[in-house]
């Protein structure tokens, strides 16, 4: 395989990644209802979406933020490193 590929494989993937954690905290803080809910059910916050909108995570990246364990959405934020 071409490692130059496999880089920018990789940075396409962290790039999406990104854009997407970013749509869920973008819609946490303009959407009270979607941040309580994202606080005290991340699981179901994720799998649900925001205003019919999926978000596009891998299961392991929806499972991995859906471990979060927060009381607000700055420590949700907090978090985001430490799990993905």
């Amino acid at each position: 395989m071409n490692p130059v590929g496999t880089e920018k494989t990789k940075m396409s993937f962290n790039a999406l990644q990104q854009q997407e954690i970013s749509r869920i905290l973008t819609a946490a803080v303009i959407n009270e209802s979607f941040r309580k809910q994202l606080l005290s059910n991340p699981d179901k916050a994720l799998s649900v979406g925001y205003r019919g909108e999926p978000f596009h995570l891998a299961k392991e990246e929806r499972s991995q933020l859906a471990s979060i364990r927060a009381s607000s959405l700055a420590e949700f934020a907090a978090q985001i490193p430490q799990v993905v």
